[in-house]
């Protein structure tokens, strides 16, 4: 079951990675079209610097979240049941939004730095704090090194997850059942 999720995981992460990867050749064909025509433009240079950071911390946050999701997937039985855990992680997903004043106003607050390193947040809040303020590299290494372990352990999850399903085909697995199974693993 580990192999199996696994592959599958890494399956789809590549389809959605393709699929923003069309997405995105599509506008910058588009930036490049209208850029011939309007010469004001032309003036624009994107910051290279802060897209590669985007892309570097997307990546293991793509995989986490496909992973939790796929997670849902297994442990319910019902879609009323996936949904609503599904909002969940989405609500994990906007709490730098809740923040953002703060973000903005005092981006190198102790609530700030606190976001940069927790996985669920750290893409949004690192990129917003990467725009006003020079981070240390001791923060910017620590919550790639975060989100990255992150990614990996939840593919080991999925893993687990699918074997427990497995065996209780037909029943929804509790957090307890989960956590029970990764300790007898």
């Amino acid at each position: 079951p580990e192999q199996l999720m696994t592959g599958k995981m890494a399956g789809l992460v590549c389809l959605g990675m393709t699929q923003i990867l069309v997405w995105t050749s599509f506008l910058l064909v588009g930036f490049l079209i209208i850029r011939t025509n309007v010469p004001e433009l032309s003036l624009i240079v994107p910051p290279f610097d802060m897209v590669a950071l985007g892309v570097a911390w997307f990546v293991p946050y793509y995989i986490i979240y496909a992973c939790f999701m796929a997670i849902v997937g297994l442990s319910v039985t019902e879609v009323s049941e996936g949904q609503q855990a599904a909002g969940i992680f989405s609500l994990l997903a906007a709490i730098p939004f809740w923040f953002m004043l703060l973000l903005i106003t005092a981006p190198d607050s102790t609530v700030a730095v606190a976001l940069s390193l927790i996985p669920f947040t750290s893409p949004f809040s690192i990129l917003i704090r990467y725009g006003l303020t020079t981070i240390p590299p001791w923060q910017m290494v620590m919550s790639w090194l975060l989100l990255a372990g992150t990614a990996v352990f939840t593919i080991f999850l999925v893993g687990q997850v699918m074997r427990l399903g497995m065996l209780r085909y037909g029943q929804r697995l509790t957090v307890r059942q989960i956590l029970g199974g990764l300790r007898s693993s």
